[in-house]
């Protein structure tokens, strides 16, 4: 059990084990799904962020922000 660090209630996160076998079964599901992903930055399920170039024109902002 782990604590959630909050103080005004009992919360905990209980973390359930797998057995090793399940583990392995588990890590090449997920290897082998990321070797048949389709290449070249065409939009499939799962993707988490792609880095749009015109967003390196802030980036002076960034570091013009703190001195302000």
């Amino acid at each position: 059990r782990i604590g959630t660090g909050e103080q005004g209630s009992e919360s905990t996160l209980e973390l359930d084990p797998v057995t090793r076998a399940e583990g392995e079964r588990l890590r090449r599901l997920l290897l082998d799904r990321a070797a048949t992903a389709p290449a070249g930055g065409a939009h499939h399920e799962g993707e988490l962020a792609v880095l749009d170039p015109r967003w390196i024109r802030y980036a002076p902002v960034s570091f013009v922000a703190p001195m302000l």
